[in-house]
């Protein structure tokens, strides 16, 4: 479990964070290439600044909606996702 933990800059890259709990996890410029994030709870996890990330792999998470994100990067998931999921 990665609840309320603080991973900014961490190095994450193909890292398999399939159905993690991240909610409240801080991932400020945390490096997330190609990481898995597959069911992930992202409900409240800082995502700003993530190097890597790309709205495929948010799409693949558990709700992503209620993450924070760059508004920018949050136009495209949206764009990509669906704004309902």
């Amino acid at each position: 479990m990665l609840e309320q933990t603080d991973l900014s800059s961490a190095k994450l890259e193909e890292a398999n964070l399939t159905g993690a709990q991240l909610k409240g996890t801080i991932l400020l410029d945390a490096d997330l290439k190609k990481t898995d994030l597959r069911g992930a709870f992202l409900t409240g996890a800082i995502l700003r600044g993530a190097l890597g990330l790309t709205a495929e792999q948010v799409c693949s998470a558990a709700n992503w909606r209620g993450a924070l994100m760059d508004p920018q990067f949050r136009q495209e998931a949206e764009s990509r996702c669906g704004a309902t999921r």
